[in-house]
């Protein structure tokens, strides 16, 4: 570019046109440390593009927010008539903030103990609002109130109150744990002993059965924790294009293309499952949020202070939500807890068996509307797939009439087109719409690929590889062989099947 021949590009123009975090996003993220960077008023409007990703979404999410009943406060509050439903005063927020920086001792160290420990896989708030109280300690997933008592509630008035406190929190289905500030402090692991006891026996939280959080809850949680982690990583390396890569990529794919879709579907099942869906949703976007104000701050700055008014007004927890975005906690990285890679591993089963019918649908131009029957060989994944037939059905457009999973079929089916997604087959009935020669040409083009993979593999793994490199990396590494193997075998079989 040269000002002489007029074709330097005016960040003021563009900035007019695109938005200010459209170019400021395209300088962090597009520029490589010691290189020059090209601009292209293409790469801008994407980002452009991607801004608008970001309201679009955040306005999906507080629609979500806006459908959902309001809470009422707990009869017999502090400051609150009784039987009057409104959302939470700010007098009572201010106040749950001044609580937290006049903590006592007991306090403190509890706080930091819940904090830095993964108790059962459950996240506990500190001087919590809920309802017309303020809670010391609340874990919403268990439905679990911590209170710390100190020497005034040995009072007669006080010892009143706080049974009748006790009582309209456990009519709201809400267990109260109470402990003295010198238990906490003397004893502290027989504290967290109760907690932890208290716990595992809740009927509720992430991971646990019945009506709780839906595999792509516990997917977009699990992976927001990976990206936490990435980023963090890559910002004490100064990669901070990268990072922003990392996170956009996130937002975009997993968050927006995926999650909303799905979340659609559960906001219209139960109460309970709207509930927790709508919870997820809120704490992922408010995490993503933070993630790119550093790098989009103008627009992730409005729209996370509509975020937070509307999670406020319908008793929704997240991270501790300060005066404005600029200056809430950044995301801060937790150690992986046991569940988080067996269902991003379930979840990632489910996203293969979804994008191999779409692009089979895409390649024979079968219409967009049009619901097809599918039969699937699951195999190990069978109950899996009888968990998920729904939202596979509604992602993959399949009629969810005409499904039928078995661990395996004793005859292929006749007339089918056959997929494989990584050890599921998956067969579907387009052979009248299809040239069954080019099926067979897909499939032996497909066996191709996954028997130079297994070449590689073996190759990779009888070198001086497998002894040196960490066993982790080693057991992935088998681990994608015996897949690729699984799968070359079902291809094999399904060209047989045809010939």
């Amino acid at each position: 570019m040269s000002k002489s021949y007029g074709n330097v590009i005016d960040p003021l123009i563009v900035m007019d046109d695109l938005g200010t975090d459209a170019l400021r996003f395209t300088l962090l993220v597009g520029s490589t440390p010691g290189n020059d960077t090209n601009l292209s008023l293409k790469k801008v409007e994407a980002n452009r593009n991607f801004a608008n990703k970001i309201w679009n979404a955040t306005r999906f999410v507080i629609g979500m927010l806006e459908g959902l009943p309001h809470p009422s406060p707990l009869p017999g509050g502090e400051g609150t008539s009784p039987n009057v439903k409104k959302p939470l005063s700010q007098v009572l927020l201010q106040r749950a903030r001044d609580l937290r920086q006049t903590a006592t001792d007991a306090e403190k160290l509890l706080w930091s103990l819940l904090r830095d420990r993964q108790l059962d896989e459950h996240k506990f708030r500190r001087q919590h609002p809920l309802g017309s109280y303020i809670l010391d300690f609340y874990c919403h997933e268990a439905k679990l109130a911590i209170e710390l008592d100190g020497g005034q509630h040995a009072e007669a008035k006080q010892v009143q109150h706080d049974a009748e406190r006790t009582s309209n929190l456990e009519g709201e289905g809400i267990r109260v744990l109470r402990f003295w500030n010198r238990e906490v402090l003397a004893q502290t692991e027989a504290v967290l002993e109760t907690i932890l006891d208290t716990l595992l026996s809740s009927p509720t939280g992430r991971g646990a059965g019945g009506e709780g959080w839906s595999l792509a809850d516990s997917w977009i949680w699990g992976r927001l924790q990976e990206v936490i982690h990435t980023v963090e990583r890559l910002f004490g390396n100064h990669q901070y294009g990268e990072a922003g890569r990392q996170i956009y990529d996130f937002f975009w794919s997993d968050f927006a293309d995926w999650y909303l879709e799905i979340a659609k579907l559960q906001m219209a099942q139960s109460e309970e499952r709207a509930a927790n869906t709508a919870a997820t949703l809120t704490r992922v976007l408010d995490m993503s949020l933070r993630m790119l104000h550093p790098f989009i701050p103008f627009v992730t700055e409005e729209l996370w202070g509509h975020l937070k008014a509307a999670a406020q007004e319908t008793g929704i927890d997240s991270e501790a939500w300060a005066d404005a975005l600029i200056v809430a906690p950044w995301p801060a990285p937790r150690p992986e807890e046991s569940w988080e890679s067996e269902k991003i591993a379930e979840f990632e089963i489910v996203q293969e068996i979804v994008r191999a019918i779409r692009n089979l649908r895409a390649e024979k131009n079968v219409k967009p509307g049009q619901r097809i029957p599918a039969i699937f060989a699951a195999g190990s994944s069978t109950a899996l797939i009888k968990n998920q037939a729904a939202v596979i059905a509604a992602l993959a457009r399949l009629d969810e009439d005409q499904i039928q999973i078995h661990a395996a079929l004793a005859e292929k089916p006749a007339d089918h087109i056959a997929l494989v997604a990584g050890t599921v087959e998956i067969y579907l009935p387009l052979a009248g719409l299809v040239d069954m020669a080019e099926e067979s040409a897909r499939l032996k083009k497909e066996l191709a690929e996954v028997e130079s993979q297994i070449q590689r593999l073996e190759k990779l793994l009888s070198s001086p590889f497998a002894g040196k490199a960490p066993e982790k990396v080693v057991q992935n590494e088998r681990e994608k062989l015996a897949v690729y193997l699984d799968t070359a075998e079902k291809l094999r079989a399904q060209l047989a099947n045809q010939a």
